[in-house]
């Protein structure tokens, strides 16, 4: 590989016989993929390079692992039921509320304590949305808002439990509330996967993953690596909820609930890395991808929230 102008050249750690193997059998077979080929060896890739290419894009997954933790871990109590809302973008919401939940329940240190779910409806009724997205076999019309702008609203206004304002979807019109409201103390803060992974043995934490359409053709116990060749149909970064991890056969999986989709969880390989490049006769139904410009893991963007700092 020719070294770019006016750049140090540099593949990083070694790199494994299979990878080796890999590029000598792409080298004439699948030409395209040596666009992105840098960022994968940059990574220091283990094995299990797979390269796809479609009309408009080209993208790789490969296996590196060691980075992370890697042990099975979950909490010791469950945090309740997470709600689910399968044909509508509310999962921002339903997630909000659930972190609220935890960090109200952590934050209580009274004996005989109870894990209390607020009210998620309450943030897709009154939070300002980022979007908006109608519903055609409904006409009604799906508020589409971030997880941190519900945590932020709720921090400000205070929240109802979900008893007090139970969950109905996506509406159009809104009756004021007039009820109890519980207050919200902490902040959120971003977590890397390796310190979110960590977290996981105390309390759930929510994050984005890329999902493929392939996931709705996996079985219940088998483990979601991205796209396939049968399906490279890419969904979009979803909100989801990291509630633990396993070891499969030495593979780190993380297992996240999804609010939204075809299915309620999901096994997510931690090991899988992805990287995209959209080709150059890309059009604008291609823009939404390009934000896998760069390496990443299948999650990311972990988020939880932490107590106020303490005063002296």
């Amino acid at each position: 590989m020719a070294q770019l102008p006016g750049q140090a050249f540099s593949l990083g750690p070694p790199v494994s016989d299979d990878v080796y193997k890999y590029l000598e059998m792409i080298r004439k077979s699948k030409p395209n993929i040596r666009a992105i080929l840098l960022w994968v060896l940059r990574s220091g890739p283990d094995s299990g390079i797979k390269s796809f290419t479609t009309k408009k894009i080209v993208f790789a997954t490969w296996t590196k692992k060691k980075k992370h933790p890697r042990k099975a871990a979950k909490p010791k109590y469950r945090f309740g039921f997470l709600q689910r809302h399968q044909e509508h973008k509310t999962a921002w919401a339903i997630i909000a509320a659930k972190l609220i939940s935890i960090a109200r329940f952590c934050a209580d240190k009274s004996i005989q304590k109870t894990f209390t779910d607020y009210s998620a409806q309450y943030l897709l009724d009154f939070v300002k949305p980022q979007q908006e997205q109608v519903k055609a076999e409904t006409s009604s019309c799906c508020k589409i808002s971030s997880v941190a702008q519900g945590i932020l609203y709720a921090v400000e206004n205070d929240i109802p439990r979900q008893k007090d304002w139970s969950f109905r979807g996506c509406r159009n019109v809104v009756e004021q509330y007039d009820g109890p409201r519980f207050s919200v103390k902490g902040q959120v803060q971003s977590l890397t996967l390796t310190s979110a992974l960590i977290c996981i043995q105390y309390h759930p934490v929510a994050a984005k993953l890329h999902l493929f359409k392939a996931y709705e053709e996996l079985a219940q116990d088998e483990i979601y690596r991205g796209p396939t060749d049968e399906n490279l149909n890419y969904i979009g970064e979803e909100d989801v909820m990291i509630y633990e991890t396993r070891i499969v056969e030495d593979e780190l999986v993380a297992v996240v609930k999804l609010p939204c989709g075809k299915k309620e969880y999901l096994n997510v390989s931690v090991d899988v890395m992805l990287i995209l490049a959209p080709r150059d006769d890309d059009d604008a139904d291609g823009l939404r991808l390009k934000n896998l410009a760069k390496a990443c893991r299948l999650l990311k963007d972990c988020m939880a929230i932490l107590p106020p700092p303490r005063t002296k």
